[in-house]
């Protein structure tokens, strides 16, 4: 009920306005040396299918991300 007019009309958000939800993300790091850092993420553990306001494009499912970082 607090939409404006144009949302109103706009294909991307639902009837009654973009639905919450909540996502569980677990994150890890590891530094073997001062100046290296190694980083796991792991999105969205239970998939749960959402996407932002306005979006036309739902989020991905699980997603894994590994980054190793050294510092020059």
């Amino acid at each position: 009920d607090r939409l404006s007019p144009e949302d109103l009309t706009d294909p991307r958000i639902p009837a009654g306005g973009t639905p919450g939800y909540a996502t569980i993300n677990f994150s890890v790091g590891y530094r073997p040396a001062a100046d290296q850092e190694l980083i796991g993420t792991l999105e969205n553990i239970t998939d749960k299918k959402y996407k932002t306001h306005g979006s036309g494009v739902f989020a991905t499912g699980i997603n894994l991300i590994v980054s190793y970082l050294v510092r020059f």
